[in-house]
């Protein structure tokens, strides 16, 4: 099993045509409700579950602004 290489939660997932995982969104700190996340997580990360253990999560280039607010 490999961590993810960001913390987050209320983060969004989308699947892929190539079976590919594109995880945007979330915050790394706070409680899972309305306004209530906090330290926004503005680097989208690919989760790619047929690589090896160790190189599966790709860090993304972040964006300027959160997307979830």
């Amino acid at each position: 099993m490999e961590t993810m290489p960001l913390a987050r939660f209320m983060g969004d997932m989308l699947l892929l045509p190539n079976g590919h995982v594109l995880i945007i969104n979330g915050a790394s700190a706070g409680v899972a409700g309305s306004e209530l996340g906090r330290n926004d997580v503005l680097s989208p990360v690919t989760d790619k579950p047929d690589n090896k253990i160790g190189s599966r999560f790709e860090v993304e280039n972040p964006s300027t602004k959160p997307n979830w607010v």
